[in-house]
């Protein structure tokens, strides 16, 4: 999460919140914010999952909505 806050890369951050285990830190996460204590908050925005079957195809669908020029090379590469 901090080098997604200091731009050193861009890939997703995923938390798979099996019965709400990571919510203390997305409660954390977001009073960080609201404080601004993260002031680059919109780049530590982890991908939440609640069942691990749940993340390939999560994943998926955010590389999907990040498709530019580069095209499914440049996907690749960021995976």
């Amino acid at each position: 999460m901090t080098w997604a806050q200091l731009g050193r890369h861009r890939k997703p951050i995923v938390l798979v919140n099996i019965n709400g285990f990571w919510d203390p830190l997305m409660k954390l996460i977001q009073h960080m914010a609201d404080s601004g204590f993260i002031h680059t908050a919109h780049l530590v925005q982890p991908l939440v999952i609640d069942a691990a079957e749940e993340v390939v195809p999560a994943l998926l669908e955010h590389w999907a909505s990040q498709i530019d020029r580069d095209g499914d090379d440049g996907i690749i590469a960021k995976l």
